[in-house]
């Protein structure tokens, strides 16, 4: 008769409660390292000094792993190594249509964009203040030179938090939660959960909290709706890495409240043209069946 090895209490608990334990985990971690940039900040440091500096690129680039981690860990011990190759499998679905990678890389810019046309339209002056990273890509390379270069910036994006995070709020929590609500809610949940976890990182950056956990509420309703539709990792992670495009390069430090409520409007007409229960087309074919876990 074989010998197996007794698993631990711990490992047990997992076993049951694998989404309990995802989320302890990601929090655990990304707190650990973005809670010392908030006190650094409230104790006086310069924010883009302390944001630049080796220090706070190392805190930053270890919080936006924990999500990989934490998925890879709990998928681990629950599944073993057929449960991280299924978690990390939706990194290699790239067979789907050209629409989701159209609404994955444009969508969220677009929305920005008319934000500022919104502001030129009200004769907000300047419509693109000075000062801002926006303005000053403007004055380099123009409105041309800044549609040239996007697919660049975008490529770029894709190997930071896209990467890190995707596999663990995208790729291990919606499924999970989905197997409980309708998708809808599943997405939005996610995407709350997502916003309280950077609390710290929002902290630290003088984030205007309610706004910023608003727009990242909605903008995960937005990548989980993505990812619903095509189980494809590499999808949301270009859904994502378009959001850092758009939030760090396009937005205005003024454009909150214009953010929430186009995120909003998105919001809606995705519900209007997608099932409730399973953010499938209410007309034509589904994409991909998502796999239950």
């Amino acid at each position: 008769m074989p010998l197996t090895t007794p698993r631990s209490s711990t490992d047990s608990w997992i076993m049951r409660h694998s989404l309990a334990a995802y989320l302890l985990l990601v929090f655990a971690i990304g707190w650990v390292f973005w809670t010392p940039l908030a006190v650094l900040r409230f104790a006086g440091r310069n924010l883009q000094t302390l944001l630049s500096s080796p220090l706070g690129i190392v805190l930053q680039t270890a919080g936006a792993a924990a999500p990989a981690i934490s998925a890879i860990v709990v998928a681990g011990i629950t599944r073993g190594r057929r449960g991280i190759g299924q978690l990390l499998s939706g990194l290699k679905r790239w067979r789907v249509s050209l629409w989701w990678y159209a609404a994955a890389c444009l969508i969220i810019p677009a929305l920005t964009m008319i934000g500022i046309g919104v502001r030129a339209a009200l004769d907000v002056r300047p419509a693109v203040p000075g000062g801002s990273e926006l303005a000053g890509m403007l004055a380099d390379i123009g409105w041309i030179g800044l549609v040239l270069t996007f697919p660049l910036q975008l490529f770029a994006q894709c190997f930071g938090s896209p990467l890190l995070e995707e596999p663990g709020w995208r790729g291990f929590a919606v499924p999970r939660i989905q197997n409980r609500t309708p998708a809808a809610w599943a997405v939005l949940l996610v995407g709350a959960l997502w916003g309280l976890w950077q609390l710290p990182l929002l902290l630290a950056s003088g984030q205007n909290l309610p706004l910023s956990l608003s727009v990242i509420t909605l903008q995960g309703f937005f990548l989980g709706w993505l990812y619903i539709n095509t189980r494809s990792l590499l999808v949301a992670v270009l859904g994502h890495a378009s959001l850092n495009v758009a939030n760090n390069i396009l937005s205005l430090t003024d454009q909150g409240l214009a953010q929430v409520a186009l995120t909003l409007v998105l919001c809606a007409m995705i519900l209007a043209f997608f099932r409730f229960d399973d953010l499938r087309p209410r007309m034509g074919r589904a994409s991909l069946p998502i796999r239950r876990v």
